[in-house]
């Protein structure tokens, strides 16, 4: 993953823009959907008791606005040890 591309998704949030309002725009900025994944992945948003119950919660909400991204989600996540059908709960 780029180490930019963190940054990129920060900046997007400060300006308001929800998970998947800053996933549509990195794909209109050119960003392959796998890197801008990872990216919003590697900084979910705060208040979760954990930082694997943070990105399972993230990745659900990705899902929801765009469930063809479920699988891609579900391997990003399972890399990390969570499980894919976390996202489910």
């Amino acid at each position: 993953m780029d180490e930019n591309l963190p940054w990129v998704f920060q900046c997007l949030s400060l300006l308001g823009l929800t998970p998947i309002a800053c996933l549509a725009q990195m794909e209109a900025e050119g960003i392959p959907v796998r890197k801008a994944l990872e990216a919003i992945l590697a900084c979910p948003p705060q208040g979760a008791l954990t930082p694997a119950l943070a990105k399972a919660r993230c990745g659900a909400g990705l899902a929801q606005g765009r469930p063809e991204l479920f699988p891609m989600l579900g391997r990003l996540l399972e890399r990390e040890g969570i499980h894919p059908l976390s996202m489910l709960n």
